[in-house]
């Protein structure tokens, strides 16, 4: 399923899918930007790396002459910046060694061998960092089990909405169909906003 199949199938109504389309397609826009901003330069490669980036202000200035300034979405760009230049940064602890979140976002693969189908599964972080993780575990507190989660799915949608009863911590789960790197990134931004309301709306029931 392509990305705007899988945000109609996330939203009962017309004003869910607009802001969830909006979001996407301001992630994409984001990352059209991204490649063409300098280059972030480390002081010390000390995790997480986004702290220790010595030209930020060159780089936030970049991103102010096309209009952004918000401080979080000049963090996720350079974040995104370093995950290509080190894709292969090694998972030290619970959070990202990239940008210093938690993962929000598990890609499912399932591949078909003999007499059954295996199931791999990735925690990736907003910044696209990825790493494997054992089904039914929470990527931030590493409790494992389907009975510790909270579990929320739309009708009709592939995508499971996870709350751990031991941290709170909340995330998404999907089916990785092959989507491309920009696409599942606006995807994952879009799930982000999702993430929000089902916090929002965890604490309005309890």
């Amino acid at each position: 399923m392509k990305a705007n199949g899988i945000l109609r199938s996330l939203c009962a109504d017309k004003e869910c899918l607009e802001s969830l389309t909006n979001v996407y397609e301001a992630f994409t826009l984001l990352e059209e930007i991204i490649e063409k901003l300098p280059a972030p330069r480390l002081s010390k490669k000390e995790e997480p790396l986004i702290d220790n980036v010595a030209n930020r202000e060159e780089i936030k200035a970049a991103l102010s002459s096309q209009g952004i300034s918000d401080e979080n979405l000049v963090s996720y760009a350079i974040s995104r910046q370093l995950h290509g230049l080190y894709p292969d940064q090694p998972w030290t602890g619970s959070s990202c060694p990239i940008c210093g979140q938690k993962p929000t976002l598990i890609l499912v693969q399932e591949k078909p061998e003999l007499t059954y189908v295996s199931r791999e599964t990735k925690a990736r972080c907003i910044c696209g960092h990825e790493k494997d993780i054992e089904p039914y575990t929470c990527p931030s507190c590493g409790r494992q089990g389907r009975g510790n989660f909270e579990v929320y799915v739309a009708p009709g949608s592939s995508v499971r909405v996870y709350v751990c009863k031991t941290c709170g911590h909340r995330f998404a789960e999907i089916q990785d169909t092959g989507l491309g790197e920009k696409e599942l990134q606006a995807l994952h931004g879009a799930i982000r906003l999702l993430l929000r309301e089902v916090e929002l709306s965890s604490h309005e029931t309890g």
